[in-house]
């Protein structure tokens, strides 16, 4: 269901245990945080005055090009962990007919996607392509009316971001260490259709002659429909791994949807 959880204390002198990095961005163990802190650079926010502040007074920062800025040093920027997981079966019979489905629900953790970086930075993803937000298309030049303006910022004096920058190289603000390491993690919430199976089962007058007492035949199939999540162009279960390797999703498979008839019979 849940796992409320806090590394208390670490070896002596030591307030932060690396369990695992991969490009920009690090799992670890962080005394005061719950296992799997997500440490990597923020965006930098600031308010209307021109103050550096938090994320809930502030709006993310740009440098004078039009780029956002980052935090001079790594942070914590989320966690692995779950608020809660929660399973549902459910049956229902009529006759001979039994139907059987489970819905799988994950609520919060983050996850790190390097996919979104890359697609981003080579320009793959829907959003790198299309319209600005003045009707050109953003891959033209800034000059005739193009590129792209990332929205909802301000400049490091709490004025309105207007610079637009050029499509290429706005892509290329994403990529590797140009752009905060938190532009790439993501909500892990899910909801999902696990598993659905539809069985039939011969009545017993049917049976009743033979050797047999149950005779039983059942369509199954597995990862089925992701009927929501929060993530775009990814599967936020779709990991490096288990255990230690969770939080980094890198171009990872997502889990193979399968299909299945049995055939039971009882004696």
């Amino acid at each position: 269901w849940k796992n409320k959880n806090e590394v208390i204390e670490l070896f002596e002198g030591v307030d932060n245990l690396l369990i695992y990095s991969a490009w920009d961005v690090s799992i670890n163990a962080t005394v005061g945080q719950p296992y799997g802190t997500i440490r990597g650079t923020d965006f930098v926010y600031t308010d209307s005055n021109g103050n550096i502040t938090d994320k809930e007074n502030g709006k993310k920062t740009v440098d004078e090009n039009g780029y956002y800025l980052r935090t001079a040093s790594d942070t914590v920027i989320g966690n692995i962990e779950p608020d809660w997981k929660m399973g549902i079966p459910t049956t229902l019979s009529w006759k001979g007919l039994s139907l059987y489905f489970l819905i799988d629900i994950q609520k919060g953790g983050e996850i790190y996607s390097v996919s979104t970086k890359y697609g981003e930075a080579t320009g793959l993803y829907e959003n790198t392509a299309g319209l600005n937000d003045r009707g050109v298309e953003m891959r033209e030049l800034v000059a005739d009316g193009g590129g792209i303006l990332y929205p909802e910022t301000v400049n490091e004096d709490g004025t309105p971001n207007t610079t637009y920058v050029e499509a290429y190289r706005w892509g290329r603000g994403f990529y590797y260490n140009n752009s905060p390491t938190a532009r790439y993690v993501f909500d892990a919430s899910y909801v999902k259709l696990r598993e659905l199976s539809l069985s039939y089962s011969l009545p017993k007058k049917t049976i009743e002659n033979s050797i047999l007492n149950e005779v039983r035949f059942s369509l199954v199939g597995r990862n089925l429909w992701i009927i929501h999540k929060n993530t775009d162009n990814f599967d936020p279960e779709a990991s490096l791994g288990s255990g230690n390797q969770q939080g980094i999703e890198t171009g990872s498979y997502p889990a193979m949807r399968s299909f299945g008839f049995n055939v039971t019979l009882g004696f």
